[in-house]
C-alpha cells in the first residue's frame, strides 16, 4: 500500500474518530490508543502533542500491516530508527491533519523529541498492559539506545549574552513609522522579554492574562498554568516590568499598580483590541521567534553564529534562562520553583550547559593561588 493511501485510511478512523471512542470498536487499536490519550485531555498541550506522536506511531503501524497484538520488541526498535531517520516520502511542508497534503514530517526529529516519542509510546503500552488491553507488554524494559547527532547547538539549546544582545539590537532597529508598526515592534519587545525573564512555555504566555500578573506587597509576580495544568508563580525582574508597564502605556492601559479592573479580559500579549481583545495563539510566538532570529542571523558576519540563530525556537529561551539563573547564583531550588520542574534533577542539567560559564569557572578557581606558588615558584 502506498504512504497516501494509508495516511488517507489511517486518518479516516482516527482524525474523523476524534473523542467519540464509543463508537470506535474495542478491540481496534484505535480505540485503545484514544482511550490512552483521553487521559490527557484536561490538558490541552499536552493532549495535542501525545495525539500528534500517536497518530505518526499508529501510521507507521498501519502502513506496516501490523497491530498492537503483533507488535514485537523488534518492531519497537524498528521505529526508533525510522523516527530517528525517517524515510523521505514521509516528509513535507507543514500542513494541517485535514490537508491533503499533510505529511508525518516537516523536518527531521530533534534527539529530545525522538526521546519523548519514545517515551510517551512506552506509557502507553504500560496503561494498555495494566487494564487488561493487551496481553503483553514488549516494551516493559526500556530502550537504552540513544540516537546521536553532529550538530552541537540542538543539544545546548542556549544563548549567551552577545547572541541575546544580537536580538535585543534587531529588535530595537524594527520601525516605528506606522501605528501599526509600532504595535508589532512593542508586542515582540514583550515576548521576547517575557520568554528570557520568565522561561515560560509558548503555551502559558499564549494563554495568560493581564489579571496573572499578580502585586503583593510591591512585589509583581506572574502566575501561570504549565504543563498538566501545573500552577506556577514567578517573580517579574524590574527590567521585565519595566518593559510591561511600557506597553500597557502603549496600549493605554493604566499602571499595574493603579489598575481599575481585574483584566481577566486583557490577554498579557494583545493580538488584537478590538472587543473582545484577542491573544496571540502559540503558533504565532513559534512562528515570531524563527522569524526574527532568521533575519537577526541574516545581518550576522560571523557564519558559525548565524547559523545557530536560525535553530532558535522559543523553548532555547526556557533553556538560557534557567542558565542564566544558575550562573547569577541564584539557588537552584529557587529557579527549580521558578520553571516549575518537578524534580531537582531537571534543574541540574542546566548547572553545567553552558561552556562559557564553565570555561570561567575553571580558569578562574583552578588552580589555586597558594598551589600555584608552591608548584611554579
Amino acid at each position: 500500500m502506498s504512504l497516501n493511501l494509508s495516511i488517507t485510511a489511517a486518518k479516516s478512523v482516527f482524525i474523523s474518530a476524534n473523542e467519540q471512542i464509543s463508537l470506535i470498536t474495542t478491540n481496534s487499536d484505535v480505540y485503545r490508543i484514544r482511550l490512552f490519550l483521553n487521559e490527557y485531555r484536561n490538558s490541552k498541550m499536552t493532549y495535542k502533542s501525545y495525539k500528534s506522536i500517536m497518530f505518526r506511531f499508529y501510521l507507521w503501524v498501519y502502513h506496516n500491516k501490523l497491530t498492537l497484538d503483533t507488535l514485537t520488541r523488534a518492531n519497537i526498535l524498528a521505529y526508533y530508527n525510522f523516527i530517528s531517520d525517517p524515510d523521505p516520502t514521509w516528509f513535507g511542508k507543514s500542513h494541517k491533519y485535514e490537508s491533503p497534503k499533510w505529511k508525518p514530517f516537516s523536518k527531521k526529529l530533534s534527539i529530545n523529541s525522538i526521546l519523548l516519542h519514545m517515551r510517551i509510546i512506552r506509557q502507553m503500552f504500560s496503561y494498555l498492559f495494566n487494564i487488561d488491553l493487551l496481553e503483553k507488554n514488549i516494551l516493559s524494559y526500556p530502550i537504552h539506545q540513544k540516537p546521536t547527532t553532529t550538530d552541537q547547538y540542538k543539544s545546548i539549546r542556549i544563548l549567551l549574552t552577545s547572541e541575546l544582545n544580537l536580538l535585543e539590537n534587531y529588535i530595537s532597529a524594527l520601525p516605528t513609522k506606522s501605528y501599526k508598526q509600532q504595535e508589532v515592534k512593542a508586542r515582540i519587545s514583550l515576548l521576547f522579554k517575557l520568554l528570557y525573564y520568565t522561561g515560560c512555555r509558548k503555551s502559558e504566555l499564549s494563554n495568560a492574562r493581564m489579571s496573572d500578573l499578580e502585586i503583593t506587597r510591591d512585589q509583581v509576580w506572574i502566575n501561570v498554568f504549565g504543563k498538566g495544568n501545573k500552577y506556577g508563580k514567578i517573580p517579574v525582574p524590574i527590567p521585565l516590568l519595566q518593559e510591561i508597564e511600557k506597553y500597557r502605556k502603549f496600549h493605554l492601559l493604566p499602571s499595574l499598580f493603579h489598575r481599575k479592573s481585574i483584566e481577566t479580559h486583557i490577554p498579557l500579549i494583545i493580538k488584537s483590541t478590538t472587543k473582545p481583545y484577542q491573544s496571540v495563539s502559540s503558533d504565532w510566538i513559534y512562528q515570531t521567534v524563527k522569524k526574527i532570529c532568521h533575519r537577526a542571523a541574516n545581518l550576522q558576519v560571523d557564519p558559525v553564529i548565524a547559523y545557530k540563530m536560525q535553530l532558535v525556537s522559543p523553548h532555547w529561551f526556557r533553556h538560557t534562562s534557567a542558565t542564566t539563573q544558575l550562573e547569577s547564583g541564584i539557588d537552584m531550588r529557587i529557579v527549580q520553583n521558578n520553571l516549575r520542574h518537578s524534580s531537582i534533577q531537571t534543574t541540574l542539567r542546566y548547572l553545567h550547559t553552558s561552556n562559557d560559564y564553565r570555561y570561567f569557572e575553571t580558569i578562574s578557581k583552578f588552580p589555586r593561588k597558594l598551589i600555584v606558588d608552591n608548584f611554579f615558584s
